[in-house]
């Protein structure tokens, strides 16, 4: 059994000196991410919420996004046969609506079975309600949620082999740690009792074919941990892994110059030593950066980057705040720019509203220490000195007696020097 912390599997990079994607190419405008399964033998039907491709001999189902009203199943139906391994690690929520439709689509479909893998946290909530979304198949490796009691970071431990048996053998999620800080232990944040019900659907060694497609899954996510593409806006960045000190930053960072957006918006955690370590990279190479927008940053790295004296050259950054509705208590996240960091740095309370229930959004952080903050979008034109305007009372200026002296001294001269001459 493993596990696989915020999405992201484990890397071995010891052979890697670098700490660098092998196929990352530094310069290049990163190709469009379509989800598409890196050994794919064909692409069979894809729709805004679903893709279907055949691999190794494997139907392979990737569901992502909002399911509701808009989910069709309709036009994935006739290409879901044989053996189908059902990926929902895309799936952000599920409605009524998406219920029906996945009901539909594997009740339509022809398959000799049905495998899901990487089951995210909204599909393992509703399979504990409603156990035919399986489709009668098993789950080979599904999410739990975490959450730091602290400050609200909520993150998701994927469990697959003797370990995910083991969880759901005991109705008791395996203890685990809160980013950034080990000494801290996270809170699992769901009813263990009802999330963990489905250990006799679940299995824990896979067939050798199904078990290639999910490792194929895998890689790709690893492929684009780190992305930078150059284009005529500057220098794009995303970081898609944990920020940690093991990783070379320099080596991704080195020969930064211009305009440069640094996208953090899916990387899941980071501790201390990573955030100080991207930040002395990047301080490495301030003087050739015009501007640095950071999106999606946690507060660490802006309390680094302000105290490195980037603050002025951060103008349209936003960060990354953690909150929890004061009426349904759901932690939240939210993107703030530093306008409203800015209002909450100075004790104004979270401009916000659960978008579950309507309350009101509560920071789970300390926003206290941050140094100013830059909220001008602009910078202001600079104001010439205006230039003193002589009374007409005050005479010639010095200038003016300065030039007449010294043409009578030259005057003197030169009438001496004509007077020597004649004799």
């Amino acid at each position: 059994g493993r596990f696989v912390q915020g999405e992201m599997p484990t890397i071995d990079r010891s052979d890697d000196p670098d700490g660098l994607p092998p196929d990352l190419v530094l310069g290049a405008v990163p190709e469009v991410h379509t989800g598409r399964h890196p050994a794919a033998d064909a692409s069979l039907a894809e729709t805004p919420h679903a893709i279907v491709e055949r691999v190794f001999g494997v139907t392979l189902l990737q569901l992502r996004g909002r399911l509701d009203e808009r989910f069709d199943p309709a036009p994935l139906t006739p290409h879901l046969k044989g053996r189908l391994l059902v990926d929902t690690s895309g799936v952000e929520n599920i409605t009524s609506y998406g219920i029906r439709g996945l009901l539909s689509l594997f009740e339509h479909a022809q398959t000799t079975s049905i495998t899901h893998v990487r089951c995210s946290v909204p599909f393992i909530q509703q399979v504990g309600m409603v156990r035919m979304l399986l489709g009668g198949g098993s789950i080979v490796s599904f999410e739990l949620p975490y959450v730091d009691p602290v400050n609200g970071n909520a993150f998701t431990v994927t469990l697959d082999g003797k370990v995910g048996e083991r969880a759901l053998r005991e109705r008791k999620p395996p203890p685990w740690t809160c980013p950034g800080y080990p000494d801290r232990d996270a809170r699992f944040d769901e009813h263990a009792e009802s999330y963990l019900s489905f250990a006799d659907a679940f299995t824990a060694d896979p067939d050798p074919d199904l078990r290639a497609v999910i490792e194929g899954l895998a890689a790709e996510h690893r492929r684009r941990e780190v992305e930078k593409g150059v284009d005529a806006d500057g220098t794009h960045i995303w970081i898609r892994r944990p920020l940690q000190a093991s990783f070379r930053w320099r080596n991704l960072l080195g020969g930064l110059e211009g305009r440069v957006h640094l996208d953090l918006e899916d990387t899941p955690s980071w501790t201390e030593e990573g955030v100080a370590a991207l930040v002395r990279a990047i301080r490495k190479e301030a003087e050739a950066i015009e501007s640095l927008c950071v999106t999606h940053a946690p507060r660490p790295l802006i309390s680094g980057l302000l105290d490195a004296g980037l603050g002025e050259r951060m103008l349209g950054s936003t960060g990354r705040v953690h909150a929890v509705c004061s009426s349904c208590g759901v932690p939240r996240r939210l993107a703030l720019g530093f306008e409203k960091l800015a209002a909450l740095h100075e004790g104004s309370p979270l401009d916000g509203r659960c978008p579950s229930c309507g309350g009101g959004l509560v920071s789970t952080e300390d926003f206290s220490e941050l140094g100013p903050l830059p909220t001008e979008t602009i910078p202001p034109v600079p104001v010439a000195e205006p230039v003193p305007t002589p009374t007409p009372d005050a005479g010639p200026p010095a200038v003016v007696w300065v030039a007449l002296v010294v043409a009578v001294a030259v005057v003197i001269v030169v009438g001496w020097w004509l007077a020597t001459a004649s004799h």
